[in-house]
C-alpha cells in the first residue's frame, strides 16, 4: 500500500495541532494516551507527516474543548479559539499560560471574578494616558 502524498493543509492542521496541544498544557505523551496513540505518532501527526482523519481529527477537538474548524483555519486567521470576540495574531507564551490556568479553574465564582478582572484591566489598557475619569 502506498502512502498518500501529504499537502499544505495537512501540515496546517498538524502545526494547529501542536498550538493547541500546548495551549492545552499537554504532552505528546497525554495526548497520545487519550488517543490510545504513543508520544512518536503524535509529533507525526503534529509534524504533517502522518494525515488525521477525520474521526480522529474529532476526538482531539473534543478532548482540546475546540470547534473542528480550528484546524483548517489559514494563518492570517489564527486567533486563540475560546476567544472569539479578539482577532489577532496566534497567542504566545504568556497568554497560552493565561488560558491553560483559566482552564483549570473550576469554581464558577472564582472563573467569572477572573474574567472580569481582565476585562476591567484590558479597559485600562486601552485609554489614553492623559484621559479623565468621569
Amino acid at each position: 500500500m502506498t502512502r498518500k502524498a501529504l499537502n499544505a493543509l495537512d501540515r496546517l492542521v498538524g502545526h494547529r495541532l501542536r498550538q493547541l496541544r500546548e495551549l492545552a498544557g499537554l504532552s505528546q505523551m497525554q495526548l497520545g494516551d487519550a488517543l490510545g496513540l504513543s508520544g512518536l505518532e503524535v509529533a507525526n501527526l503534529e509534524a504533517g507527516l502522518d494525515r488525521i482523519g477525520s474521526c480522529r481529527l474529532h476526538r482531539i477537538a473534543r478532548i482540546l474543548d475546540v470547534p473542528v474548524a480550528v484546524f483548517f483555519e489559514t494563518p492570517d486567521k489564527l486567533t486563540e479559539p475560546q476567544c472569539r470576540e479578539q482577532s489577532g495574531p496566534p497567542l504566545g507564551h504568556e497568554e497560552g499560560e493565561l488560558v491553560s490556568a483559566f482552564r483549570r479553574i473550576t469554581d464558577p465564582e472564582a472563573r467569572r471574578a477572573l474574567l472580569a478582572l481582565v476585562r476591567v484591566a484590558g479597559v485600562q489598557c486601552d485609554r489614553p494616558a492623559n484621559s479623565e475619569e468621569v
